[in-house]
């Protein structure tokens, strides 16, 4: 699950893209953001442990609502319930906005005006991620009057998606500087369809396929293989101006000697200052 989050921290690559690939203040606040990450997550067993140690004729059930049943075997009151279930429930709030502006940021900033339409200007590009917003509102809507399975399984469902996808993706693209948009797509477009093809043959109760929230431990190994070699394919695609700044922001990455400033780099320096 660890992992699954990590593909998932687009607030940290936005805020490592506004303050500069070069600032040690963001490499070292996103670092120390992964390392809390990972302890709330493996902190995910021991509850689970817990639970089945608090009461072993439960099983699931009781594993799954400790948290609510602790404070009252612990006698601390339906107000302290309440203060947890009103942090539960702003936790899910606050994630459903971030995860919308997010999306409208990918669909109005990263592909609207970088691929389809580079001389859009930023009125067009306002109005692309509102009209984007609204509209995956709505899908939300349609899919929560019927959901397919339980909360959780839904947010692990979308953990397995992001962590099939965007985090091999994201960790070759920091580590392994060989790695190019065509073996990130196809690597991507490759998770999305085994996930989500896990995913059918879990809800449908297909013989032989697995849980859906455990389809990484499968895809996303091949998803780092499939990477790799597709960019070894197409390593002769890659223009050597491309290569260049690759070469360069791998640099700033890793706080090497031999960076070059680029216009992008002091428009967002100037924004952060």
């Amino acid at each position: 699950m660890t992992m699954f989050e990590e593909g998932l921290k687009d607030k940290q690559i936005k805020y490592t893209r506004v303050m500069g690939l070069a600032d040690p203040f963001a490499r070292k606040s996103v670092i120390w953001g992964l390392f809390f990450i990972g302890l709330l997550y493996w902190s995910s067993p021991v509850y689970s442990a817990l639970g089945m140690f608090w009461n072993p004729t439960g099983g699931k059930a009781v594993a799954d609502v400790i948290i609510l049943s602790a404070p009252e075997k612990a006698g601390l009151g339906m107000a302290f319930m309440g203060y947890l279930a009103s942090g539960a429930l702003a936790a899910g709030l606050s994630t459903v906005a971030g995860l919308l502006v997010a999306g409208a940021s990918a669909v109005a900033q990263d592909w609207y005006a970088t691929v389809y339409k580079p001389e859009a200007n930023d009125k067009e590009v306002l109005l692309v991620g509102r009209l984007f917003t609204a509209g995956l509102c709505v899908v939300v809507v349609i899919l929560a009057l019927n959901p397919m399975a339980l909360i959780a399984q839904i947010v692990a469902m979308a953990f397995s998606i992001s962590g099939n996808t965007i985090f091999p993706a994201l960790v070759l693209g920091i580590w392994y500087s060989k790695s190019n948009k065509y073996g990130a797509v196809a690597g991507m477009v490759f998770g999305l369809l085994m996930t989500l093809l896990s995913m059918v043959g879990w809800i449908y109760k297909v013989p032989f396929f697995r849980p859906a929230t455990s389809s990484a431990l499968i895809i996303c190994p091949l998803v780092f293989l499939i990477n790799i070699f597709v960019s070894w394919l197409t390593a002769e695609k890659i223009s050597l101006e491309t290569a260049r700044r690759t070469d360069n922001i791998m640099r700033k990455l890793h706080n090497l000697p031999g960076q070059v400033e680029e216009e992008g780099d002091e428009r967002a320096s100037a924004f952060a200052h």
